[in-house]
This record gives structure tokens, sequence and C-alpha cells, in this order.
């Protein structure tokens, strides 16, 4: 309904509720750092459904983001921790460096960038007793 009035929504989702299609769950114990998984959520292909692989699997819906699994932005990225299963690709992106410009889902970085403000809204939200 909102959809059919141009107002679109994204967000993370969690893998244990019901938010997230379990078909869409990429369930490899070892998936490889940066590595994308998706597709639709729906029968209709208006709620999009993607995994992404940063140091632990984010899961992401939205009505908004085409989710290309190709699409990406570059985006300078500190390095993440290195552990037995992401240290290759770790070492292979950042080799000595701190920092490194990497693409990640174009999904990503929208969130990175506005979640802000839903946590300034929750941070007014919680002033009040409902």
């Amino acid at each position: 309904m909102l959809r059919d009035l141009g107002i679109g929504a994204y967000g993370t989702a969690q893998v244990n509720g019901s938010a997230f299609p379990p078909d869409l769950e990429d369930k490899r114990k070892n998936i490889p750092w940066n590595e994308v998984c998706g597709g639709s959520a729906d029968p209709d292909g208006k709620v999009q459904g993607l995994q992404w692989q940063d140091n632990r699997s984010v899961h992401f819906l939205s009505t908004i983001y085409k989710l290309e699994l190709e699409e990406g932005i570059v985006s300078e990225r500190k390095k993440p921790r290195s552990s037995s299963s992401n240290g290759p690709a770790i070492r292979r992106v950042f080799s000595s460096h701190e920092r490194a410009n990497i693409p990640i889902p174009a999904i990503t970085d929208g969130y990175n960038h506005y979640k802000v403000g839903v946590d300034v809204v929750d941070q007014h939200r919680s002033y009040y007793f409902t």
C-alpha cells in the first residue's frame, strides 16, 4: 500500500525472526568476507532481501534498492579484525594499511549514512512514557 504511494523502506532484519526469508539466507559456516547473496523476498518482487558478509552476516530487506548483487559503492572502510575465515581476504584487500577503498553493497552504504536519523528518533522516543 505504501509502495503504491511512492513510499519505500529498507533496513536490517534478524534472521531468527520471521522478517528475513529463510530461503534467501546463505547457511554456509564460513562465508567469504564481503560476499553478497539474496533475491526477491516476496512473490511480486517488491521486497528484496540481501545477506552481506562483513565481520558478521548482515541481513537487509528493502522496497527501495534493487539488489543486483554486482551493484556496489566504493567506500573507505577501516580494516576489520581478522579471523580464521576472513583473514586471507582481509590481508589481500588491506595489506598493511588500516583503511582501504572497497566496494560495498549500495544498501549498506545508504543504511550507514541514514541510520543516524533512526537512532535520534529512538533516543527522543525514550524520553516519553507510553
